[in-house]
């Protein structure tokens, strides 16, 4: 299908089109502006034919679809509101210019020299001429005066009446708990086996929960701790082998990738994959031929270094779920009509009350779901706030086509799209089908584009973002569109439309286009990347994708255009025409090779967002600045701006700032930009003179800024300015997330040390309790602020604070007049980095009459300690962590701080350098056996670990490496058998390797990773030592472990004979052995990928060619270092 797009196909759709020329008719007419003035009695008359044709238009709405005749009037009048829109815009336009010329624009030509008076007055008579025709066919057609809901009143406000909640849209899932578990298990299990390779097929009709089922899995914490990587890639009907590499290779290294060619794309991919595993799913694939899939899958097989790895297919048809031969073929089945009951009940009660009334109708329409939970979600969107006779009339008349009907999912989505109460928020919907299908739209960008398109109608309420915003979240709530990804802050920031909800916005702003059709060519507004269409007959466009290359041949043919995006590597410059396309409201230039803009670029007088991430812009031009409508830079940090930023007024998003001494760089550029939202970095500080300038930023008035980054770069200002300059910079207390870099002061001003602040000299003090994350780092400050007051702070990162001696009780910010403390009600993460003089982390002193009611890190989930040598002692109440890093510290009284006896929720422990630690705690393993995660290493005194290790029955991960002072090695090694869960073990220079028992067969089934190194072993020890390992190799399955590294002892002259065993082994690290030659048996090792030899002295020759062939093994993966007497191996040994 051509992704070309008329507008106005549906009449539906024609109606925000004429409100819209209509209000900018009055606001136009409005301006007492000479030029203007010289047309207001025909821009009047030009208002009272639109008014004219508006009170037909919802007559027209209801009768299109079943004539023609008014299905073509229809047509001509979108055409008429489009060119009268145009016209309008040129008013404007001429105006802002002139605005321009008298600020002293340096780079001007007259507006005149474009639009002169006899051009505009041709353009408004033929306009004229036009709506007269068009009001007399409306009588002809018998078109009727009629109003109906929103119609009634064409500036009806976005929001009025409509209730939005951005926490209640995501997509509920119910019912398929069981799948993602059992897909999960086969994932996670039968991947354990000589294939390179597994793969699992969803298969599944439209709308029954494929890609929601695949997404919970891809999710889930088991397959995150699974797979080393994990990629997601949309195939849709275009399944395209080096598309889905190159998708790939963007999600692993999360760069960008251009033209490359396929032999470059996959050999990066190998080097990025390594030796990791990975999980990639291939969402809703249509291709029912086996070539394709055949060229990738061996194409993946040679790039990997690893077996193990696993492919979910998500698909409609079971023809490609035999075509790809899954392991596991999954069909979902739909729903029980209980579950469509409880998705219907959640999404339009939540968690209120549900009358008998109302749930004996919903049940009836949950069973007209026919199981399918998009149908569920959707039917809930439109039921939500609705009273019982409006469920009544849905159930029984709008759902009646349900019984019998094949496409009754198609009908239930128009329901939904019908339901829609204004004509804009339906022209919003269907604008998104401009996307290709499945892409991920970021929810800025997507808002910025109805902003451009003129979708978007600000009140004397609201400014159009928050009614964009409010759209958005309808087509939430109704299910139109999907939740992808939300940030830190619980905000939606990528959503997504499902196929079936795409195809429904695509036909209802689509017709047939082809090139022969000439006419409805030159109609068509909006073409998506994938389109094919001759542009030079689409004179009309206003949104345009495109990634072809040069354009300076095509820009000029589309001077209507308002929306205009560039993409891909091959797009290296913006032509200095851009400056005639006057409407242009957003440009997007990312993912190019744009190196700089043309110096036109400030006619564009109406543009109100431009994009240029992750490309080759270095600079914005000095004309930048005379962007006078732009409301969103969108940039990346090392772009340089250019100078009085500030005459831009209406700038909404801004993502850095750079001061300097340069004339218009200074921080009081800032303080004219009061619409400033979202996120800042202001870097260079130490240009800021004072306190006084540092107050021109005017931040303390900045409602909308949620996030600010202030960062020092040089040494050359004084402590003191530095205090002062932060004294200046208050933010409002509506901050969200505040990052502190280079602070040259030794204290921090009031403000910061108490986590409030107050705009006015003698006011009040308020908290920032908006606060969810704060940052310190590279700070010459004495003392931490204090934070344990703020109600939603989340995570507090500390790092570089040289000068901080102690965490004292400060820091928990109590009040003395509270008889109940709750600290840090919400941290869920704290690290402490980089501290070398930090010698007391006090715990939070209290008297015994109040010990009861402290309430301490009640949420504190992950606690990092690095590089903090000095530290004595930590408090000792952590209720709820479940991960513990400490790394780089001398003593070993902080960890048995933390590791008190009410620790009981460890799931994750890592323990490095602590120089004097001698043992753990006694009770730590006993206290925390959902222990997952245990890893201790260069722990140079420690002695012991304690007894508990066999009762650890999820334990996952263990590691102890070069623990020389270790004495219960024996011990552990016996423990560890008992262990069901055990994935990955690493012993390495640790003495004493060997079991006091024998180690039984299967002991070590599930072991995926082996780590094993006794070089530092006695000799007279070396049978017991070779025993103990050919026992652990012995218990472990051929079906599970992939990867061995094994440092041994040089009187070893073989290689441990049950390794031939090992089938599924794809790395394998041989090093410190006294062999000469490896075994004939070496072939067995079918699976094997990658073989590193290491300082094997008497290593003279591999296997024999014959074997050396049965294995996986090519010459540029065999690693040989320090084996002096295989140096001049033979090119026939290696010929593999």
């Amino acid at each position: 299908m051509d992704e070309a797009i008329v507008g106005g196909i549906v009449g539906a759709i024609v109606g925000p089109i004429v409100q819209g020329v209509v209000k900018k008719l009055v606001s136009v007419s409005a301006e007492n502006i000479k030029f203007i003035r010289d047309f207001k009695k025909d821009l009047e008359n030009l208002k009272i034919s639109f008014d004219m044709i508006q009170q037909v238009l919802y007559d027209a709405e209801m009768r299109h679809i079943t004539d023609r005749a008014v299905k073509r009037w229809l047509d001509n009048l979108e055409d008429v509101a489009f060119q009268t829109d145009h016209v309008l815009d040129i008013f404007i336009y001429v105006h802002l210019r002139r605005s321009s010329a008298k600020n002293n624009l340096r780079f001007r030509t007259s507006p005149s020299n474009y639009f002169s008076r006899l051009r505009l007055g041709r353009k408004i008579r033929d306009i004229k001429n036009k709506l007269e025709l068009i009001n007399k066919e409306a009588q002809s057609y018998g078109l009727q005066t009629r109003f109906a809901g929103a119609n009634a009143d064409p500036n009806a406000s976005a929001t009025a009446g409509l209730e939005t909640d951005s926490f209640a849209n995501d997509q509920l899932f119910l019912g398929r708990d069981e799948d993602v578990a059992g897909i999960a298990e086969i994932l996670t299990t039968s991947t354990r086996t000589e294939q390179v390779f597994s793969v699992v097929a969803i298969v599944g009709m439209g709308g029954s929960g494929k890609t929601t089922l695949a997404r919970r899995v891809y999710h889930d914490e088991m397959i995150r701790a699974h797979f080393g990587a994990r990629i997601w890639v949309l195939v849709s009907q275009n399944f395209d082998p080096i598309s889905v590499f190159k998708k790939f290779l963007m999600t692993v290294t999360s760069q960008t990738v251009g033209a490359e060619s396929r032999e470059i794309v996959l050999k990066k991919l190998q080097e990025t994959l390594r030796d990791k595993t990975y999980l990639l799913v291939l969402d809703d694939v249509w291709d029912r031929g086996s070539r394709k899939w055949e060229d990738l899958t061996k194409s993946l097989s040679g790039v990997t270094s690893t077996t193990g790895n696993a492919i979910i297919v998500t698909t409609r048809n079971t023809e490609v779920a035999s075509v790809v031969k899954p392991l596991h073929n999954h069909r979902l089945h739909g729903l029980s009509e209980e579950d469509c009951w409880l998705i219907i009940k959640e999404k339009t009660f939540g968690d209120e009350f549900v009358p008998f009334e109302f749930e004996a109708i919903g049940r009836k329409i949950a069973r007209r779901c026919r199981g399918l939970p998009l149908a569920a979600n959707v039917v809930g969107g439109v039921l939500r706030g609705k009273s019982k006779e409006k469920w009544l009339r849905i159930e029984r008349e709008r759902l009646s086509f349900v019984e019998g009907d094949d496409n009754y999912i198609k009908k239930i989505l128009r329901l939904s799209f019908d339901d829609l109460d204004l004509p804009f928020l339906k022209k919003c919907f269907t604008y998104c089908s401009v996307f290709p299908k499945g892409e991920e739209i970021e929810r800025e960008e997507l808002i910025e584009l109805w902003m451009a398109e003129g979708f978007l109608q600000s009140d004397q309420t609201n400014e159009m973002e928050i009614v964009g915003s409010n759209f958005l979240d309808l087509l939430l709530q109704s299910s139109l569109l999907q939740v992808v990804e939300r940030d830190n802050y619980g905000n939606v920031t990528r959503c997504g439309m499902h196929d079936l909800v795409h195809d429904l916005a695509f036909s209802l702003l689509t017709s047939p286009v082809n090139d022969h059709d000439s006419e409805a060519t030159c109609r068509v507004r909006y073409l998506g990347l994938e389109s094919s269409l001759n542009l030079k007959k689409a004179k009309h466009l206003r949104t345009w994708f495109y990634r072809d290359g040069d354009i300076s041949d095509k820009l000029l043919n589309f001077k209507c255009l308002h929306a205009l995006t560039l993409t891909g590597d091959r797009v290296i410059e913006l032509p200095g025409s851009v400056g005639k396309l006057i409407h242009l409201r957003y440009l997007n230039i990312s993912r190019t090779r744009i190196p700089c803009l043309p110096n036109s670029i400030y006619e564009l007088c109406f543009l109100q967002t431009f994009r240029a991430n992750k490309g080759k812009l270095t600079k914005l031009p000095s004309t930048f600045s005379y962007l006078i409508s732009l409301r969103h830079l969108h940039i990346d940090g090392g772009v340089v701006l250019p100078p009085e930023i500030g005459r831009i007024t209406s700038l909404q998003t801004l993502p850095h700032f750079t001061v300097s001494n340069d004339q218009g760089c200074q921080i009081g550029e800032l303080g004219s930009l009061q619409n400033l939202k979202g996120k800042l970095r202001i870097y260079n500080l130490e240009e800021v003179r004072d306190e006084e300038e540092a107050k021109e930023a005017n931040l303390c008035s900045k409602p909308n800024l949620y996030k600010l980054r202030f960062a020092w770069d040089k040494l050359k200002e004084s402590e003191a300015n530095a205090k002062n300059v932060l004294e200046g910079l208050q933010p409002h207390q509506n901050l969200k997330s505040l990052s502190i870099h280079g602070f040259k002061g030794t204290s921090f001003p009031l403000w910061t040390l108490k986590m409030a602040v107050r705009c006015e000299p003698q006011g009040k003090w308020r908290g920032l309790n908006c606060l969810m994350k704060i940052k310190l780092s590279n700070c010459n400050c004495e003392e931490i602020p204090k934070m344990g007051h703020l109600p939603h702070l989340k995570s507090l990162y500390l790092k570089g604070l040289p000068n901080v001696r102690s965490i004292d009780s400060s820091f928990y910010g109590t009040d003395e007049k509270e008889t109940v403390f709750v600290i840090f009600p919400s941290l869920e993460r704290l690290t402490l980095t980089d501290m070398p003089n930090l010698t007391v982390w006090a715990g939070l002193e209290s008297s015994s009459a109040v010990e009861t009611r402290l309430w301490v890190f009640p949420r504190l989930e992950y606690l990092r300690i690095y590089q903090c040598r000095k530290l004595k002692s930590a408090p000792t109440h952590f209720p709820c962590l479940k991960e513990l890093d400490i790394c780089k510290m001398d003593s070993g009284l902080p960890l048995s701080n933390i590791c008190g006896m009410r620790l009981k929720s460890l799931t994750e422990l890592s323990i490095e350098r602590i120089d004097e630690l001698e043992c753990l705690p006694d009770w730590l393993l006993h206290n925390n056996q959902t222990l997952s995660t245990l890893s201790i290493r260069q722990c140079s005194n420690l002695r012991e670990l304690p007894d508990g290790l066999d009762n650890l029955s999820s334990l996952k991960s263990f590691s102890l490496v070069r623990l020389c002072s270790l004495m219960n090695l024996p011990r552990i090694i016996d423990s560890l058998q008992n262990s069901p869960r055990l994935t990955q073990l690493t012993i390495a220079l640790v003495p004493n390797f060997v079991a006091t028992s024998l180690i039984e067969m299967g002991s070590f089934r599930y072991l995926q990773q082996l780590e094993m190194d006794v070089s530092l072993e006695r000799r007279d020890s070396s049978v017991s030592v070779k025993d103990t390992v050919d026992g652990i190799l012995q218990a472990c399955s051929s079906h599970s472990l992939w990867k061995l590294n094994l440092t041994g002892m040089e009187m070893w002259d073989s290689l441990p004979e049950p390794l031939q065993h090992l089938t599924t082994l794809s790395y394998l690290l041989l090093e410190n052995l006294g062999i000469q030659v490896l075994p004939e048996w070496f072939g067995n090792l079918s699976s094997l990928q990658i073989l590193h030899l290491r300082h094997c002295k008497n290593l003279r020759r591999l296997a024999s060619v014959r074997a050396m062939q049965r294995t996986r093994l090519e010459k540029a993966n065999i690693h040989i270092l320090d084996c002096p007497e295989l140096s001049n191996v033979t090119a026939e040994q290696l010929q593999l």
